[in-house]
């Protein structure tokens, strides 16, 4: 989507989006990212069920330029309602209901997320199912 076009057409799209904001906190998220910069993100859940299963962690990092920034990284654990992890999902991802039962409620922990990557990009392995979370 390069070129003139494709940037009248971003722009408009981020024009719409932006007269639909029902909650005006979250504005910055359509401010201009960083030059040269992007988040990755990782969530772990119960289970690969966008619709029933739940986030147990959340893990984000930025990257600048091509340099991960270690320093400047988000990491958190979720308290899931429904407190059930499958014998499968600890396998995985080893927490066990012990390790996230003190992790913070999930709209905190996405509101978290959000202020962290901020406007920029998002990159990740998987990423439509985290983001589908």
């Amino acid at each position: 989507m390069a070129g003139p076009l494709g940037r009248l057409r971003q722009r408009m799209a981020r024009d719409w989006q932006l007269r639909q904001l029902r909650d005006e906190r979250w504005r910055f998220l359509w401010d201009e990212p960083p030059p040269n910069e992007w988040v990755s993100f990782d969530c772990e859940t119960t289970g690969l069920d966008t619709r029933n299963d739940e986030i147990v962690a959340i893990g984000a990092v930025r990257i600048r330029g091509q340099r991960i920034m270690t320093s400047e990284r988000l990491e958190l654990l979720v308290r899931p309602e429904k407190k059930v992890l499958s014998a499968e999902s600890i396998r995985i991802h080893r927490l066990r209901g012990q390790d996230v039962e003190a992790g913070l409620p999930a709209g905190e922990a996405v509101e978290r997320l959000l202020r962290f990557i901020g406007p920029r990009p998002l990159v990740g392995y998987y990423i439509d199912f985290d983001c589908a979370m």
